[in-house]
């Protein structure tokens, strides 16, 4: 496989990762990043400038879907935090009232 057809098929795999993302289908996102690992690493420094505007759009769609992956992550911690918040007033409420009764 030439670089240029190798840039463009990790292009393909890199929109597909978006999408899972996008999705928040975070297993399926897992598993194109592994698959698209092996095409990443085999790509050489020198490139024709066509590759170039591929790899440039790669590194741009990596870079939002990072920022997304974060917020998310960032949003599940907060969702998860108050869900323990409510358990452990709940806890409290049950105990007090076990005490009454």
């Amino acid at each position: 496989m030439d670089q240029t057809t190798l840039v463009r098929q990790v292009l393909a795999m890199t929109h597909e990762i978006d999408r899972a993302v996008q999705l928040a289908d975070w297993e399926g996102a897992g598993r194109l990043v592994a698959a698209r690992e092996p095409y990443l690493t085999s790509i050489q420094a020198q490139q024709s400038p066509e590759a170039m505007l591929m790899i440039r759009e790669i590194q741009a769609i990596d870079a939002a879907t990072m920022a997304a992956s974060s917020l998310a992550r960032d949003e599940l911690q907060h969702e998860y935090r108050a869900a323990m918040g409510r358990l452990d007033s709940a806890r409290q409420y049950n105990s007090q009232a076990a005490l009454r009764y």
